[in-house]
């Protein structure tokens, strides 16, 4: 390479005075065989420890249990012959989620008692309101309320 530059520049500038063309030519040559195997090896197994790096976090990655998918609506349960309940009683559930919540089957206090909160969590990701709502309460919230409308209606 000292050879093309020499060739294309010419020598008048400074920096090829202070680098003698013979002398870096020499270094490169003078280099004994077993340092060139050993940097290739060396090379080589940083590349292999890369790569089953990669491959272990992606095996982990794969093995965590996926979120639960949203389900149909719940059938067979009719809000004309059921008495929804006012979801919007739970801390966190406005008129957007409650909506949403009967579109998906869930209308009285009991169905989302039963619902899993992953199910919840998945419905407010797919919603994009995850970063807002936090639904891991709400089945508990939503068993209490359950236990007190029972109560008003023993009495």
């Amino acid at each position: 390479m000292a050879h093309f530059l020499s060739a294309a520049i010419p020598h008048s500038l400074p920096v090829f005075e202070m680098l003698p063309q013979a002398q870096t030519d020499e270094r490169l040559t003078r280099m004994p065989l077993w340092i060139w195997i050993l940097v290739s090896l060396v090379v080589i197994a940083i590349g292999v420890i890369w790569t089953l790096r990669e491959e272990e976090a992606l095996a982990l990655a794969s093995a965590l249990p996926r979120p639960a998918t949203i389900p149909e609506p719940v059938r067979g349960l009719d809000p004309a012959v059921v008495k929804p309940d006012d979801l919007k009683m739970v801390k966190g559930i406005g008129p957007k989620i409650s909506g949403e919540l009967n579109e998906r089957g869930i209308f009285t206090f009991e169905q989302l008692a039963a619902t899993d909160p992953a199910y919840l969590e998945e419905l407010m990701h797919q919603l994009e309101w995850s970063e807002i709502n936090h639904p891991d309460t709400w089945p508990e919230q939503a068993r209490l309320l359950a236990e007190e409308k029972r109560r008003k209606h023993s009495t």
